[in-house]
C-alpha cells in the first residue's frame, strides 16, 4: 500500500445535503493524509449561500460527515468551521490542505495569515469536482435549486421527450401530493406558483401574491371563464403551450426548466407570470414540483375537494422522479 505523505489534511465546507461530490473529495483528502480533519461551517458562515434558507442544519450536516468517516473507516474528525482558518494557523496541526477548484482561494488566504504569523506555507492539493451527465458540477447549490439529487442525477432530463402517462401513474398523481386547503385557509405566500383556472382565479380575487399562475381556461374538462384572470394577462405577452391529457410535453418542460432558471437569476422575484396551456395543465404540477427549487409552494386544485398545498422536498421530487422514469 502507497505510504500516504502528509500527516494530517485540513478541509472545510457547507457539506449541505451530504452528495457524491463530497465524498469524493472526503476520499480525495484521505488518500493524501494519515487522518483528515474535516471543518463543517457554522451557520454564520452559510447565510450568504444561494437557496440558503433550504441549507440543512448544522447539526444534520456534521453528522452526515461523521457518519461517512465511520461508514468508509476514514482516520479523522469533524468539527465546527466558524471562521477562514480553523486549526491551520497551529504549527503542527495540519501538514497539509485539500481544496476543491472553487476553494483554492481559501488555501490562499490561509497561507497569507500564516505567513503573518512567520509560519511556513500550507501545501495544498486541488481536488477536481465531480460532474453530471451533462457535464455541470455536482453541488450542494443545484441540489437546494432543485436541479439535481444527491447522487448526481438532473431532473431536467426525465422531460426530455414528450411524457405519455400510463394508468398507474395518472392514477398516483391524481390523489393530492400535499394539505388540502379551504379558500379560507389560504395565506399570502409571496412564492407561491399556482396550477389551475380556479385556483388562479381565487389568488386573483383574494389578491394573494404568486410567482407564476398556468391555466387552460377549462375546469373538470368544461369551458371556465375569469374576468380576474382576461384583467390579469390582458397586459401581458401571454405565452401559450400545448399540452395533452394525460402528457406532459417536451415543450412544457423545456419551458418551466428555461423559467426557473430565469427566477434563479433575478433571486425568484420578479413580477407573476402567466402560462396559458392550450389542452390539460393537470400533470404542469407534476413537472413543476420535479424540476422546482426546494421548499417551493405549489397550489393546485383537487376535484371537489379545496386546494392542495403541495410543499417540494427531496422525499417529493424523488417519489414524483421514479414514478415518471417507470415503463409503461
Amino acid at each position: 500500500m502507497q505510504a500516504t505523505p502528509y500527516l494530517s489534511i485540513g478541509l472545510g465546507g457547507t457539506f449541505d445535503h451530504f452528495h457524491l461530490g463530497h465524498q469524493y473529495f472526503l476520499h480525495f483528502a484521505a488518500a493524501m493524509g494519515q487522518r483528515i480533519l474535516v471543518g463543517v461551517t457554522t451557520p454564520e458562515l452559510v447565510r450568504h449561500k444561494e437557496e440558503g434558507q433550504s441549507i440543512e442544519a448544522f447539526s444534520v450536516r456534521i453528522a452526515a460527515v461523521k457518519k461517512f468517516l465511520v461508514d468508509e473507516h476514514i482516520s479523522g474528525e469533524a468539527f465546527p468551521l466558524d471562521n477562514p482558518y480553523g486549526p491551520t494557523l497551529a504549527e503542527s496541526l495540519v501538514t497539509a490542505l485539500a481544496v476543491t477548484e472553487q476553494t483554492v482561494t481559501g488555501a490562499a488566504l490561509i497561507n497569507q495569515r500564516r505567513q503573518e504569523l512567520d509560519l511556513n506555507p500550507l501545501p495544498f492539493q486541488v481536488c477536481t469536482l465531480l460532474r453530471d451527465s451533462t457535464g455541470e458540477r455536482i453541488s450542494s447549490t443545484r441540489i437546494r435549486l432543485g436541479q439535481i439529487n444527491r447522487n448526481g442525477e438532473v431532473y431536467r432530463e426525465i422531460f426530455g421527450t414528450t411524457k405519455k402517462l400510463h394508468l398507474k401513474q395518472l392514477s398516483f398523481f391524481a390523489a393530492p401530493q400535499g394539505k388540502v386547503l379551504s379558500e379560507n385557509e389560504l395565506a399570502p405566500d409571496p412564492h407561491a406558483y399556482i396550477v389551475g383556472d380556479i385556483v388562479t382565479d381565487t389568488f386573483l380575487r383574494k389578491q394573494l401574491p404568486f410567482q407564476l399562475a398556468i391555466f387552460d381556461r377549462r375546469s373538470l374538462r368544461s369551458p371556465y371563464s375569469s374576468h380576474f384572470i382576461e384583467a390579469a394577462v390582458s397586459a401581458n405577452n401571454l405565452p401559450k403551450l400545448k399540452n395533452k391529457a394525460g402528457e406532459i410535453s417536451f415543450e412544457l418542460g423545456q419551458w418551466l426548466e428555461k423559467y426557473l432558471n430565469k427566477e434563479k437569476k433575478t433571486g425568484f422575484q420578479s413580477a407573476p407570470k402567466f402560462l396559458e396551456i392550450e389542452g390539460e395543465e393537470d400533470l404542469a404540477t407534476v413537472a413543476l414540483a420535479t424540476l422546482a427549487p426546494l421548499s417551493t409552494h405549489i397550489y393546485y386544485g383537487q376535484p371537489n375537494q379545496g386546494i392542495v398545498k403541495l410543499i417540494v422536498t427531496e422525499q417529493l421530487k424523488e417519489r414524483f422522479a421514479s414514478l415518471l422514469k417507470q415503463p409503461f
